[in-house]
């Protein structure tokens, strides 16, 4: 019945945080949302597939995903300063990093979901877009 009333999850959220806007977008919508605590997920790669200080140019890219939607739909759901912050995050992270080309993904992430929303919010000012029942 959820998918029938809200959709699918977007899929230009790939990777990381279509679970997270499916989620608000449903409570937006009426539905409760619970909480199993002894639910498991088990990764092949053990996990995001990176950890701190085991990011190498292999895996990086993911950070770029992971930045760019939280900022997204940190700016849908939440508020601006939420997707900013994680915006600044990502900014903060660059610049006192040894390793720039690798936190450059967190930079481009956060700023392309910046871009995600001033886009949405063009095309609709209400923050009600297309894919928001």
């Amino acid at each position: 019945r959820v998918v029938s009333d809200i959709g699918f999850p977007l899929k230009e959220l790939f990777i990381w945080g279509d679970d997270v806007e499916y989620t608000y977008r449903a409570k937006k919508n009426g539905y409760e949302i619970y909480l199993l605590y002894s639910a498991q997920i088990i990764h092949k790669d053990s996990g995001y597939g990176f950890k701190k200080n085991k990011i190498d140019d292999k895996n990086a890219w993911k950070l770029y995903y992971s930045y760019r939607n939280k900022v997204y739909v940190c700016g849908i759901y939440k508020d601006y300063v939420s997707a900013l912050y994680w915006l600044m995050k990502g900014l903060f992270s660059f610049f006192k990093s040894k390793n720039t080309k690798v936190y450059a993904y967190k930079l481009k992430g956060g700023i392309d979901g910046l871009k995600m929303l001033v886009r949405k919010w063009l095309n609709n000012p209400s923050r009600q877009t297309s894919h928001y029942k």
